[in-house]
C-alpha cells in the first residue's frame, strides 16, 4: 500500500496547490468545466459557436478516453490487488459499471494502442490528438485481431497506417468496410467454412399471437440471393405531393417493418409464379439479380480473392465460380481514373446498361464521403434534363435519396471533370465552391490493392513496386508495401456535411 500511495503522487511528484496530485487535480477542472457546459445557456451562442463547442467537446471525449486507456496500461497485477480486482477487464467493468464486452475492449484497446511502441502506435497517438474516435479504434483493433498470426508483425504497420488516414476522413462502419477489403486480400479464406452448407436450417414458428418467428443460418449463396432481393423490395416508397406541391404521403414504415414487408412480397411473387402467374417486378428498369464485381482474372479464376458481391460484400472465388455457372457476365471498360469509356445512347431514362455502367464507374452514390452502394442510389442528371441535360453516361451520377434532395434544392452543384463526377459545395462551406470528388469507393479500391500487394510482400513475391499480381487493378508507384493515395482533382476544403 505504501508503494502505490508514493507512486500516486502525481508525475514525477508534482502537486496542485490543493495537495491533490496535478493529474488529478487537471482531470477534476476538466470534470467541472463539462458540468459547466450542462448548465450553460447555450442558446445565447450563435449556430457556428454551437457547432464549435460540439466539435470541442468530441475532441476532448477522444482524448479522455485516450488518457483512460493509459491508465489501464500502467496499472500492474499488484495495483489491481490493491483495488480489489483479479483482471484488467474485471477492473473496468465492476469500477466504472461497464458491460463486460465493452470492458473487455477497453482492454484489448490499451494493449494495442500505446503511442510508444504498440502495434497500432498511429491509431493511439490519433486518438490522443482527438482525430479519431474511440469506435475507429475499436475497428483498426478488430481489423489485427482478424490477421493470421504468423503474419501478425508485418501487417500490423500497414493496418495502422491504413486505419489512420482512412479514420480521419470516414466514420467507424465505413473504416471497418476499407479494411475488410485489406483482410480479404491478406487472407481470401479467411472466414470460409467448407462445413457451412452442411449447417444451413431454417425454422419457421408462430407465437401464440399469430406472428411467425424466423430462425436458422444461411449457407453464403442464400445469403446473397435473400439479401439482394430484400434490398430490391423493401425500399422506402417515394414521397407523394399533391397538386400544390406539398409532401401528401411520406413512407413511415422501420427499416425492419420495410424488410418484412418485402418478405411477404417475395412469397407472394414466388407464388404466384408458381401458380402461372405472369407478373414481373423491376427496379430502375431491371429484375432483382446478384450482381458480383470481378476482373477478368478472378471471374477466369486466375487470381483468388477481391469479388465483391453487391448485396453482402466481399466473396470467395468458389461463389463467383458457381455463379458463372448460370449467370450473365458483362463486360465494362473503365479508363485508369475510373471513367466510362464508351457511352450508351440519349434517352429521357437512364438505360438498363448504363445504369449497370454507371454501377460500375461510380460504385454508389458520388456525394463526398457517403458510402451508400450503388443498388440504393438515383441517377440524376447534370444538368438536368429540363435544363438541356442529355441521359448520356457523362452527363449522368449516381445519388443516394438524401443527396439527391440537396442537388435539388440548388445548394449543391454536380459538375462532370473528366468523365468522372463532382460535388461542389455552397459558398458557405467553401468560398472558392472547389469541386470534389467522393473518394471512398478509391478507398475500397485501394484497401484491396494495399491487402494484395501485403500478401505478396509477407509470400516474397512482392516486387517492391507495387505491381497488381495480375488482380487486374492498378499499380503502385511506390516501393513499400502501401500504394500511394489515390489522386483526387484539386484540393478541396472536406466533404460537404451529410444531411442525413
Amino acid at each position: 500500500m505504501d508503494r502505490i500511495g508514493a507512486r500516486g503522487e502525481g508525475l514525477d511528484g508534482e502537486e496542485s496547490p490543493s495537495g491533490r496530485p496535478r493529474v488529478l487535480a487537471d482531470v477534476d477542472a476538466l470534470v467541472d468545466g463539462a458540468r459547466g457546459v450542462v448548465s450553460a445557456p447555450l442558446l445565447a451562442l450563435s449556430t457556428v459557436e454551437q457547432g464549435e463547442l460540439l466539435e470541442s467537446l468530441a475532441v476532448l471525449e477522444r482524448v479522455t478516453a485516450a488518457a483512460r486507456l493509459s491508465v489501464l496500461r500502467a496499472l500492474s497485477g499488484a495495483d489491481l490487488t490493491v483495488l480489489g480486482a483479479t483482471s484488467l477487464s474485471g477492473l473496468v467493468s465492476g469500477r466504472l459499471r461497464t458491460p463486460p464486452g465493452r470492458a473487455r475492449a477497453e482492454v484489448a484497446a490499451a494493449r494495442v494502442c500505446d503511442p510508444n511502441g504498440g502495434e497500432l502506435a498511429g491509431m493511439g497517438a490519433a486518438l490522443a490528438a482527438g482525430t479519431v474516435s474511440r469506435e475507429h479504434v475499436d475497428v483498426a483493433v478488430a481489423a489485427l485481431e482478424q490477421v493470421p498470426s504468423r503474419v501478425r508483425r508485418q501487417a500490423a504497420a500497414v493496418i495502422d497506417e491504413f486505419c489512420v488516414d482512412t479514420a480521419t476522413r470516414y466514420r467507424p462502419g465505413q473504416v471497418r468496410n476499407l479494411t475488410r477489403a485489406i483482410l480479404d486480400r491478406l487472407d481470401p479464406d479467411r472466414g470460409h467454412d467448407p462445413q457451412a452448407f452442411t449447417r444451413r436450417s431454417f425454422t419457421l414458428t408462430g407465437d401464440a399471437y399469430g406472428m411467425g418467428l424466423p430462425s436458422g443460418q444461411l449457407d453464403p449463396a442464400t445469403y446473397a440471393a435473400l439479401k439482394t432481393a430484400l434490398d430490391h423490395y423493401s425500399a422506402p416508397t417515394p414521397r407523394q405531393h399533391d397538386e400544390d406541391g406539398a409532401v401528401a404521403f411520406t413512407d413511415t414504415r422501420t427499416p425492419g417493418q420495410r424488410r418484412c414487408d418485402a418478405l411477404a412480397e417475395i412469397a407472394r411473387r414466388a407464388l404466384a409464379a408458381a401458380g402461372g402467374g405472369t407478373e414481373t417486378a423491376t427496379r430502375a428498369g431491371e429484375p432483382p439479380r446478384i450482381v458480383i464485381h470481378a476482373t477478368t482474372d478472378q471471374a477466369t479464376g486466375q487470381a483468388g480473392g477481391g469479388a465483391d458481391c453487391e448485396a453482402t460484400g466481399p466473396v470467395p472465388a468458389a461463389f463467383v465460380r458457381g455463379l458463372l455457372c448460370d449467370g450473365v457476365l458483362e463486360r465494362v471498360l473503365l479508363a485508369p481514373n475510373g471513367a466510362v469509356l464508351n457511352l450508351g445512347r440519349s434517352v429521357r431514362t437512364a438505360t438498363a446498361a448504363q445504369r449497370r455502367a454507371l454501377h460500375a464507374r461510380d460504385r454508389g452514390c458520388i456525394w463526398p464521403g457517403c458510402s451508400i452502394p450503388a443498388r440504393w442510389a438515383d441517377v440524376h442528371h447534370a444538368p438536368p434534363w429540363i435544363h438541356g441535360g442529355t441521359t448520356d453516361l457523362d452527363s449522368l451520377a449516381l445519388l443516394c435519396g438524401g443527396h439527391h434532395a440537396q442537388i435539388e434544392h440548388g445548394h449543391y452543384d454536380l459538375h462532370m471533370i473528366d468523365g468522372i463526377p463532382h460535388i461542389r459545395p455552397p459558398a458557405w462551406i467553401d468560398p472558392h465552391r472547389r469541386p470534389v470528388r467522393n473518394t471512398y469507393w478509391l478507398d475500397q479500391q485501394h484497401a484491396h490493392h494495399t491487402g494484395h500487394q501485403l500478401a505478396l510482400t509477407l509470400r516474397g513475391e512482392g516486387s517492391g513496386a507495387g505491381g497488381g499480381g495480375g488482380s487486374g487493378e492498378g499499380s503502385s508507384g511506390s516501393g513499400g508495401a502501401v500504394p500511394p493515395e489515390p489522386a483526387a482533382t484539386g484540393e478541396p476544403p472536406g466533404p460537404p456535411p451529410d444531411p442525413g
